[in-house]
């Protein structure tokens, strides 16, 4: 702990060297740049100087020139605000949640207004406005929802200093320039796609250097930042949390985008911390959410990668490898969930939608989106019954014509009959409403619906009739009765 304490003096040194070489490296890919495209328009100038017009060789070193210095502009680095949700909270909506932050911003020796925001992503970020003496006049805090079910008060606290640590003082202190700098030159390198014959090549490979060079720079900022949250709330709280965001994110994530969006797009206020927790408890999930989760979860190492592995952010604190932090919460600092829930569905306008639970979502709210999409047209469960089944999708491309949006279509053939496929579902399910079936929505588990203890499920009912496995005769034990 007590190296954590206080950082090696060398090791500072270190990295301000390597910071400071990655701003060499910097400009060094703008020098090359600009003087390659310099030399490519000199071509046409250098002809119309001597000859009166540009000659052929000149138009196309002037195109190159003019595509070169284009492909090569800086970008602007952006943090991608749809996670987060803009309206800030008020003090008097959260004042506990406020002298906490503002307690470790003085810690830190940080003193300016906090303006804190809901984020939906396991992420957390604090942004600085600053003074043009280089003074913080705002602090701009940023928590997703699930960080405040999945961790304690402590290591909350440890992963807001840990975002301290990259724009206060000492080894981080070039953390939001080798960033902004890594994007912008990232952007510049993947723009070019070969289309200068052998001319990108010294900008991929330079480019590339510099991202290998700039990402070792931000993984030490990474584990200084690591090292101040341990400093303040103790390794063993900063250590939880970066495991407990590790085996949290990639679920919440898939939890997040596959069935509470889907939910609230229905127009019902579904219980979003409950549905999680039955999320996570469902076995087995559908192949879709646990194909989201797998690739999330165990995605390769890169040598450009700005945050070094779990393991060894864990192993730099002293802490051991395999462990499984005990569950936590730390919602009372918005007074409880239900509070936190009602202050993010207020910031997202859902204020006055239907609200039930997840054992009543399906009738709630997805019934009557259904029905509403079928009534009166040629699919209502009346006019085309359920045992139309196999043909139908039998005739995909006939039903495409059908039901095909309005305007072009640019989809490929597949991408018609997974468009047909997936209003074939919905009719599915309206067949089964039409039949006395109810629905049962499980977050992480496919769309069931039953009857008199029969559980039909419309994703494997489609399945079976694709693959010729199911005839009329059985769909009409589905059927009104």
């Amino acid at each position: 702990m007590a190296s954590l304490a206080q950082p090696a003096v060398s090791s500072r040194d270190s990295l301000t060297r390597r910071a400071l070489l990655v701003a060499v490296l910097w400009l060094g890919f703008w020098l090359l740049g600009l003087g390659l495209v310099g030399a490519l328009l000199l071509v046409p100038v250098a002809e119309i100087r001597l000859l009166g017009h540009p000659g052929m060789e000149g138009l196309i070193c002037g195109g190159v020139g003019l595509t070169l210095a284009y492909s090569l502009r800086p970008r602007r680095a952006a943090r991608d605000g749809k996670d987060v949700v803009p309206m800030p909270l008020q003090r008097e909506e959260a004042p506990q949640l406020f002298d906490f932050i503002e307690r470790i911003a003085r810690d830190l020796g940080v003193h300016a207004p906090v303006e804190i925001h809901l984020a939906t992503a396991a992420t957390a970020f604090i942004g600085a406005e600053r003074s043009w003496t280089g003074k913080v006049t705002k602090l701009s805090v940023g928590i997703g929802l699930p960080l405040f079910t999945s961790l304690s008060e402590r290591e909350l606290g440890a992963v807001l200093v840990h975002e301290f640590g990259h724009f206060v003082g000492g080894d981080v202190l070039l953390s939001p320039w080798v960033y902004r700098t890594r994007t912008s030159i990232g952007a510049a390198v993947h723009a070019l796609d070969d289309s200068f014959f052998l001319l990108d090549r010294p900008f991929r490979g330079y480019g590339n250097w510099f991202m290998r060079l700039s990402g070792a720079v931000s993984r030490a900022q990474e584990y200084s930042a690591d090292a101040l949250g341990a400093r303040l709330f103790g390794a063993a709280a900063m250590g939880a949390a970066l495991e407990k965001v590790h085996l949290v994110e990639p679920a919440w994530d898939a939890y997040f985008h596959r069935d509470l969006v889907p939910a609230l797009d229905c127009g019902v206020r579904v219980p979003v911390f409950d549905g999680f927790r039955r999320f996570c408890a469902a076995s087995p999930k559908r192949p879709d959410v646990q194909g989201a989760i797998d690739k999330a979860a165990h995605r390769a190492a890169s040598p450009y990668d700005t945050h070094p592995e779990l393991d060894e952010r864990l192993a730099a604190l002293g802490i051991g490898t395999g462990r499984l932090p005990k569950p936590a919460s730390c919602t009372s600092l918005m007074g409880d969930e239900a509070h936190l829930e009602a202050l993010w569905f207020r910031r997202i306008g859902a204020s006055d939608w239907t609200a039930a639970d997840w054992d009543a979502f399906g009738d709630a709210g997805l019934r009557a989106r259904i029905e509403r999409r079928f009534a009166g047209t040629g699919m209502a469960p009346e006019q085309l019954p359920l045992t139309e089944l196999p043909a139908i999708v039998q005739s995909l491309d006939e039903w495409w014509t059908r039901l095909r949006p309005e305007g072009v279509s640019l989809l490929s053939p597949e991408g018609k009959r997974r468009y047909v496929l997936g209003i074939v579902q919905e009719w599915i399910m309206a067949c089964l409403y039409h039949a006395g079936f109810v629905l049962r929505v499980r977050p992480g588990l496919p769309l069931v619906l039953e009857r008199d203890g029969v559980t039909v499920e419309p994703v494997a009912l489609l399945a079976s009739a694709c693959a010729g496995t199911v005839t009329a005769a059985e769909l009409a034990r589905h059927g009104p009765r």
